[in-house]
């Protein structure tokens, strides 16, 4: 897994522009990350607590996934996110709590995981399976 960085470390360029914000229901997200300088913007970018990046190991290494469809249930069961991600990285605001995050790639089986959002953390889940976390701007790796 690629965990995030921060821009000007050397490992990735200054950041770019953010997609533009989205919403559906009470959920506002960004997707994107195609090209170095948006992935960049959105690795640097900490207004949003939940991070979900898609890549998988390929037979060249590992690739980065886009198009694939998300699905986020907060507690209850209740959909609170149905959307097709732009690029390998996905963005959302969501309340504080438990969310069970639903990603399909093409052809691919879904995974699942489990996230909790919390006022400090920022959630990040990537679907190699391995998670990163990071507070008050600071980026950490975990496994």
């Amino acid at each position: 897994m690629r965990a995030f960085g921060r821009a000007g470390d050397g490992q990735y360029p200054a950041p770019g522009t953010l997609p533009a914000e989205r919403v559906i229901g009470n959920v506002t997200y960004v997707s994107g990350g195609i090209g170095q300088e948006e992935a960049a913007a959105l690795r640097h970018e900490s207004n949003y607590p939940l991070a979900l990046e898609f890549i998988r190991n390929g037979e060249s290494g590992v690739e980065f996934l886009a198009g694939v469809s998300v699905t986020i249930k907060d507690s209850r069961g209740d959909v609170v996110l149905d959307a097709p991600s732009e690029g390998p990285l996905l963005l959302a605001k969501l309340p504080e709590g438990k969310y069970r995050v639903i990603a399909a790639a093409e052809n691919r089986v879904p995974k699942e995981r489990d996230v909790v959002v919390t006022g400090c953390k920022h959630e990040h889940s990537s679907s190699s399976g391995k998670c990163g976390t990071h507070c008050a701007g600071r980026r950490d790796r975990s496994t």
